[in-house]
């Protein structure tokens, strides 16, 4: 079976706009129309059996829509398409927002230290993580730069105290431990 496991896709309505902002902002090309049937016609084409759509809540107003939309989308179209859903840093009702996902099926949540402008070593999310980890839920990290912003807070050095502090045991760091800052994950992550 072959997996695609760092997908993100759009409600029919947004994915335009989400689309070509996001593409602009990175100075790439996009290949779908960011769309659920738009990734299922580009998994058939490259023989893809299943992908995971990692959505990403940029602002805690966004979580309850972004997470009802995950569990819709693995209803509709699992075994295809598997939504993890999504938590911003800013949840004050984290524990309960991450329980609902978890006692709804929902296998996992994505951080974006960028999208959502908290550190991964910051507070915030070291407790989401915590709960997270606590409940079962795999934690997809976008590690290292991202095309469309500046900085990074998300490097391997922050990465590093944050499994000092959390000691997560499902955690998955997207871009190989961290976009174009290998030889830091070789040095600081590989091995933990």
């Amino acid at each position: 079976m072959l997996i695609d496991f760092h997908t993100h896709t759009f409600p029919d309505k947004l994915a335009d706009k989400a689309v070509l902002k996001i593409a602009g902002d990175a100075s790439i090309r996009h290949y779908t129309e960011g769309t659920n049937s738009s990734l299922l016609r580009s998994m058939d084409r490259a023989h893809v059996d299943m992908s995971v759509i990692l959505p990403v809540v940029t602002n805690p107003s966004q979580c309850k829509t972004i997470n009802k939309v995950a569990k819709d989308v693995t209803d509709r179209y699992f075994p295809r398409l598997l939504s993890f859903g999504g938590i911003h840093p800013d949840n004050e009702d984290y524990r309960e927002i991450l329980k609902d996902l978890a006692e709804s099926g929902i296998k996992g949540i994505k951080l974006h230290s960028l999208y959502q402008e908290v550190a991964i070593d910051d507070i915030r999310n070291l407790r989401i993580i915590d709960c997270a980890c606590e409940l079962g839920l795999i934690v997809v990290i976008h590690a290292g730069k991202d095309l469309s912003f500046p900085g990074d807070s998300a490097d391997p050095e922050r990465i590093s105290r944050m499994l000092d502090e959390v000691h997560p045991e499902k955690i998955v760091l997207a871009h190989m431990g961290s976009y174009v800052r290998w030889e830091e994950v070789y040095d600081l992550l590989c091995g933990r």
